[in-house]
């Protein structure tokens, strides 16, 4: 009975998807459907509740961008109940609502991207396109920093293994490019800005998760642009974050943004440099920072303490007054805004950030904490023997 039951939930699914809607997944076609989609086929799955407002807000942003991408793009558009859905949710670990993820080749990567129909059709339309682009490419496409350039023969098995590293990459926006040649073996070369290219060779022996890590470990360039995709990695490096709020339609944007770059560049592992379009993030950065958004601005943040130094205005004129101003924060001569680290909220936040609940650390704390209520009981024992008694009320004598 359990067939034809399954058969009948994924043709569901099928006819929702061609008729351009969200298709609801469940348990029992989520595999069949998104797991072992077609080559090539993505699926954009919103993991939500019915209760929560903000799902509630997505829900015809989704259904929009469904409809307009209808048989446009090799994306298509799911949603999975969470309160009914509940093994789904925990097998992807969805902790909050909405989450957003996608699925393709049977593996999954968050959705770090805008959740207005605009965006979802942008990220659809750029996961449709091919992985990787011949070099020849590079000057009229927009290459992020760093690329990655594979070198050697595009028919061989060992491109099949560098187009499958750069499908991985595509949804975190980073390029990738090919160039045929007789290189044996093939290398895949890190390009970026400021930096010697770096290679690792391409066979067909090496190991996917070994070529992805090494593209993983050497992606960050010395300045990122902030946003969505990017911003929980770059504030939760164990280093300060640099972040320049800069208009790019500013006529100065690409001297100053340069500038920052070199700045970058000399002081590579001490800090995370960072850019954000004061245009599109105005709101967040008056908000957290009292950055109108007018004029240029800089900031040193400290997420984890919820703390920022911020710089006098005209610092990114020069790299000297950019260089100047991070040492004045090293040094402590800058006031930082924010929580005090006697406000009791901040070291609680601090005790929860740093504490890791491993089973050696939970044993120590259950040892301290016996330690204490027992030295707490002694004291009170011999308190109670050593000190004398309150003598007795003695009745009068008649």
């Amino acid at each position: 009975m359990r067939c034809p039951l399954l058969v009948g939930v994924a043709v569901a699914a099928v006819v929702a998807m061609a008729a351009g809607e969200v298709a609801v997944l469940t348990k029992d076609n989520f595999k069949p459907l998104v797991l072992d989609a077609t080559s090539g086929v993505g699926w954009i799955v919103d993991f939500y509740a019915p209760w929560c407002g903000h799902c509630k807000k997505l829900e015809p942003e989704l259904d929009a961008a469904a409809a307009q991408l209808r048989g446009k793009t090799e994306v298509k558009f799911g949603k999975v109940d969470c309160t009914v859905e509940k093994d789904l949710a925990k097998e992807y670990n969805i902790q909050g609502y909405p989450t957003i993820k996608f699925f393709r080749d049977g593996s999954a990567s968050e959705y770090q991207h805008g959740r207005g129909k605009d965006d979802l059709v942008e990220f659809a339309k750029t996961m449709s396109k091919p992985a990787v682009q011949p070099l020849k490419a590079l000057s009229s496409s927009h290459a992020s920093d760093p690329y990655f350039v594979y070198s050697g023969d595009i028919a061989s098995p060992a491109y099949k293994l560098f187009t499958k590293v750069a499908r991985q990459f595509q949804a975190r926006n980073l390029s990738f490019f090919s160039s045929e040649s007789n290189q044996h073996p093939a290398l895949m070369t890190r390009v970026m800005l400021g930096a010697k290219d770096i290679s690792t060779p391409v066979d067909p022996s090496s190991a996917l998760a070994d070529l992805v890590a090494w593209v993983d470990g050497n992606k960050r360039p010395y300045l990122s642009e902030l946003g969505l995709q990017n911003f929980r990695e770059l504030v939760t490096q164990p280093v300060r974050l640099v972040m320049a709020a800069l208009d790019p339609t500013d006529k100065g944007f690409a001297d100053m943004k340069k500038k920052l770059h070199d700045v970058a560049v000399s002081h590579d592992g001490q800090l995370v440099f960072s850019w954000i379009d004061s245009t599109r993030w105005n709101h967040w950065l008056q908000k957290q920072f009292n950055i109108d958004g007018k004029k240029p601005a800089m900031v040193v943040y400290d997420y984890n303490s919820e703390r920022h130094w911020p710089a006098k205005d005209g610092t990114l004129a020069t790299a000297e007054s950019i260089t100047k101003f991070l040492k004045d924060v090293a040094d402590n001569k800058i006031e930082f805004v924010g929580p005090s680290v006697y406000n009791p909220a901040y070291v609680l936040r601090q005790f929860v950030q740093n504490f890791t609940l491993t089973p050696t650390a939970a044993l120590k704390v259950i040892g301290c904490v016996t330690a204490v209520i027992t030295t707490v009981w002694v004291v009170i024992i011999i308190f109670k023997r050593v000190l004398p008694q309150k003598p007795k009320a003695q009745g009068k004598e008649e």
